[in-house]
């Protein structure tokens, strides 16, 4: 379901906290649309580093593809790839869907406080904590 090359991107290895990665983001298209996403460091809470993230920064779902679980069917297989490879967090930023503000919501992520005033951010630690 991750459009292709996605999951190579995913797989390259982390050059250690708080470095840089090879290539840090890209659009990633498939059938049913497109998505933008970023490997990160980010920090969480009081923690004393950043840890390996994996942003959503923006993702368009093709009209006759939405309400048939693309989004779901994501984030499932994200949740479930992402720790494999090192990432602790995946932050969906800027989100201006308010229905997705519940949904991410019943499966796991909080919002972001102080965050930015026109759209919600969140997050979800995954793997270790």
């Amino acid at each position: 379901m991750l459009p292709k090359g996605l999951t190579e991107f995913i797989q390259m290895p982390h050059e250690g906290v708080g470095k840089q990665f090879p290539i840090n983001r890209g659009w990633f298209k498939a059938s049913y649309g497109e998505i933008y996403v970023r490997r990160t460091m980010r920090r969480y809470d009081s923690a004393e580093y950043n840890l390996p993230t994996f942003d959503i920064a923006n993702i368009n779902i093709k009209e006759d593809k939405r309400g048939t679980h693309v989004f779901t069917d994501i984030l499932e297989e994200l949740e479930r790839l992402l720790p494999q490879h090192g990432f602790k967090m995946i932050y969906v930023e800027s989100i201006m869907e308010p229905r997705l503000v519940p949904f991410l919501r019943s499966r796991g992520y909080v919002e972001v406080k102080n965050a930015d005033v026109y759209s919600v951010n969140m997050f979800k630690m995954i793997g270790e904590k």
